[in-house]
């Protein structure tokens, strides 16, 4: 009998239907016993590594390792290692997730070093001379497996890494973490990670002796485009195309295009005095598409009743993208109820957050009717609320011909709340004027103007308008006089 002893080691691979584990590409591989010929338990711990994982094996303890076997059938590539013992057994082996894997790995016992007593000379021993031609055999050596390990960041995360030499060929998935340690027998290493829409990358690396190895893994973005064309009248229609899930938005005309990234869009086609056009397209990879549209002109009729039934912001937005910007024919009898509508549209969409698209409202309203009171009325309002509107000039331009000129044309029964009501918003514009500088000389100046146009408006509450009225503008009273003693205060008068 040799100078040697086997020992078997038994590992089971049990499938087990998971409780805590929802990944099905895995098998659990449960080392339970290492032992010898004569059936007794090892007593001293064994090292393994399974597909580049690694583990323990300690006498008296289960080793539960779950290896990743992305097909219904795989490999496995074992390495173990103890103080006393090798493996002795194939290092591969082919796996079935559906039907499990029970192995019997064979160790032996590794040599014992024999002591070389030189001190004992008066003995000598036959030399055997080799015989000519014959190659002498070369005594085996010793097989000593060393681990190393290799740290990994990996982005984006769950990315795909199959790791490979000779006898080793594994796959993990680098789900959910930052960093991953994966320990590997010493060597140099191949590697590929690929995760869906990123392009894949490869290379190597070395591990080292009880060192690790640190490699950072930045995959790509696999950006594939197809190209949209517009074909659209009339000629001023404008195609504006969104992506649902980034929420830009790429503006093109007729006879141009855009590279777009493959997937789903939404558009639309605009064009000032006519109706708005809908849809969705799909690009896809090097593909040409074409949006083809011309559209209808848009009826007076149809703008008031659209703005009459709109309740949403986005309603609001697609009626203002058809509003004509010159002055559309109708009746007499639609003229007031059209810019009446307008003024309306102008309104909602300040109160959504949109203040620069309602002053472009106001702004055709005014182009296309200048005599229109109540626009001007309206459209200072809203500027007087927009801390970063500074054109105090322009404002009191607009609203001063409301208590001017313009007087003759409001009925004489409202004369006197219109005028009340457009002298406050020229005294509003005034106090805020003089809080927009720095410049002490500068307010000295508007606080003069200020103080003369807030006076006016209280004067002519208390003597111009009657009880009604006054109840209807008391907001606007009591702000004024508030207005004229904050600027007494900071001027210290």
């Amino acid at each position: 009998m040799k100078n040697r002893s086997n020992i078997l080691l038994y590992a089971f691979s049990i499938l087990l239907i998971f409780t805590s584990c929802t990944d099905h590409t895995k098998s659990e591989i449960v080392i339970r016993s290492c032992i010898d010929q004569d059936a007794a338990e090892l007593e001293e711990a064994v090292s393994f590594v399974i597909n580049g994982q690694s583990g323990t094996w300690i006498p008296g303890r289960d080793l539960v390792m779950h290896i990743s076997i992305p097909e219904e059938s795989g490999s496995i590539s074992v390495q173990a290692n103890s103080q006393n013992y090798r493996l002795n057994s194939p290092p591969r082996y082919e796996v079935d997730r559906s039907k499990g894997l029970e192995l019997v790995l064979l160790f032996e016992r590794k040599p014992e070093i024999v002591a070389d007593h030189t001190d004992d000379l008066t003995r000598e021993e036959p030399v055997d001379e080799p015989d000519e031609g014959v190659e002498e055999e070369e005594d085996p050596q010793e097989e000593i497996i060393t681990f190393g390990s290799v740290s990994i960041q990996a982005d984006p995360v769950n990315v795909s890494l199959r790791i490979q030499r000779s006898d080793i060929d594994f796959d993990t998935l680098l789900a959910d973490i930052d960093q991953e340690l994966i320990t590997l027998a010493t060597g140099t290493f191949n590697w590929t990670a690929s995760a869906e829409d990123y392009v894949s990358q490869s290379g190597n690396f070395s591990i080292s002796e009880d060192e690790t190895t640190e490699m950072q893994i930045q995959l790509e973005e696999d950006i594939r485009y197809g190209t949209v064309y517009a074909n659209i009248l009339p000629d001023n229609a404008v195609v504006t195309i969104t992506h649902p899930d980034i929420q830009e938005s790429v503006r093109i005309q007729s006879g141009e295009q855009a590279e777009l990234v493959v997937g789903s869009y939404s558009y639309s086609v605009t064009a000032p005095g006519y109706i708005m056009v809908e849809s969705n397209i799909t690009v896809s990879e090097d593909s040409e598409r074409w949006i083809s549209q011309n559209l209808s002109p848009v009826s007076v009729s149809q703008i008031i009743s659209r703005i009459e039934d709109a309740s949403s912001v986005g309603e609001y937005l697609n009626i203002f993208e058809s509003i004509p910007i010159e002055q559309p024919r109708m009746s007499a009898r639609l003229r007031s109820q059209y810019y009446d509508a307008l003024i309306d549209l102008g309104m909602a969409l300040f109160r959504t957050g949109e203040a620069n698209r309602a002053n472009n409202v106001f702004e055709i309203v005014l182009q296309q009717d200048e005599s229109n009171y109540r626009a001007r009325l309206q459209y200072i309002s809203i500027l007087n609320q927009q801390e970063d509107f500074r054109e105090f000039n322009r404002i009191r331009r607009i609203i001063r011909p409301v208590y001017g000129t313009l007087l003759n044309v409001v009925p004489h029964d409202e004369r006197a709340k219109i005028d009340f009501q457009a002298r406050f918003l020229n005294a509003e514009s005034f106090y805020n004027e003089f809080y927009s500088f720095d410049d002490l000389g500068r307010q000295r100046q508007i606080a003069a103007m200020a103080l003369n146009a807030l006076e006016e408006v209280v004067h002519r509450y208390n003597n111009r308008l009657n009880d009604s009225e006054k109840e209807t503008f008391r907001s606007e009273y009591e702000k004024a006089k508030a207005y004229r003693d904050m600027i007494f205060r900071d001027l210290g008068i």
